[in-house]
């Protein structure tokens, strides 16, 4: 542990994190293309649009990939650390499944011999249960753009990102019959014609509502592949849920381990999981 209580492989994630957003910012400075914001009245649509800029700086990239891989291994390193007296503490790891059969095979090498209390813990938080918590939710992103970051397939994508103003969806949609509709909070995918956009839209287009952005649109990368990408602040989010799974896996380190086997003669344990169940849709 550091001095301010953060495991150091963690640490490490968040110093690399802080370092590129420095860097993103440096690169962002250097694109001179300003953002143009029209407003269509009649349509209830903002948009903002800027020329897309040719390429991602290579290092960015690779950056965040250091990032989500360095929370990768800390998550890992939770495990092993509240796992001292496991026979095999460096197979240990932390899991992170879509249904129990994968969880049972992963967890008879990566749990094997931590307390049950841990394991139940770690598998509470496994993306089959019934009602996945947000937790979850950013665990499964975690582990999917990790695995592309090891594998060399993480890339970056240039969007316009912006902070829309919760307030003004509330008003609109209290009217009856009326809803905001944010179309892109970030505005991911391909330039159409050289150019990124950002669409917020107001339906009905009659309704007095001046949607704005709080954080002023601007360019932005997000990292991963064509079916999830994360940008700045989802990294921000994700070193935010390790630092929780590690402060809730800390309380085990120094419990007694599991038993690697039952003792001859005795019933076969019930299983720490319950039932398969379906995700919440």
């Amino acid at each position: 542990m550091t001095s301010s209580g953060v495991h150091p492989t963690l640490q490490q994630a968040q110093d690399r994190l802080a370092q590129l957003n420095g860097e993103l910012d440096q690169w962002v400075s250097t694109v001179k293309a300003p953002l143009r914001h029209t407003h269509d009245a009649a349509a209830g649509v903002h948009e903002w649009r800027i020329e897309a800029p040719a390429a991602i700086p290579d290092e960015i990239t690779r950056g965040a990939g250091e990032v989500l891989t360095g929370l990768r291994a800390a998550l890992d390193g939770s495990v092993r650390e509240a796992s001292a007296g496991a026979p095999q503490p460096e197979a240990l790891g932390f899991p992170i499944t879509t249904s129990i059969g994968e969880f049972e095979q992963l967890a008879a090498t990566q749990l094997a011999g931590v307390p049950e209390p841990l394991r139940a813990v770690v598998e509470s938080y496994q993306l089959y249960q019934a009602n996945p918590t947000p937790i979850s939710a950013n665990l499964g992103v975690l582990a999917r753009l990790s695995g592309l970051a090891q594998s060399g397939a993480l890339d970056g994508q240039i969007i316009i990102a912006a902070g829309v103003d919760q307030r003004s969806i509330d008003v609109t949609a209290s009217q009856e019959g009326t809803s905001a509709n944010v179309t892109a909070g970030y505005s991911i995918g391909k330039p159409a014609n050289g150019e990124l956009a950002l669409r917020i839209e107001v339906t009905p287009a009659e309704v007095p509502v001046q949607v704005k952005p709080f954080d002023p649109p601007s360019l932005a990368i997000a990292f991963g592949d064509d079916s999830s990408r994360v940008a700045i602040p989802d990294l921000h989010n994700l070193l935010a849920t390790v630092a929780r799974v590690q402060e809730e896996l800390r309380q085990f380190a120094g419990a007694a381990p599991a038993p690697t086997a039952a003792p001859a003669g005795a019933a076969p344990a019930t299983p720490a999981w319950p039932a398969a169940a379906a995700p919440a849709a």
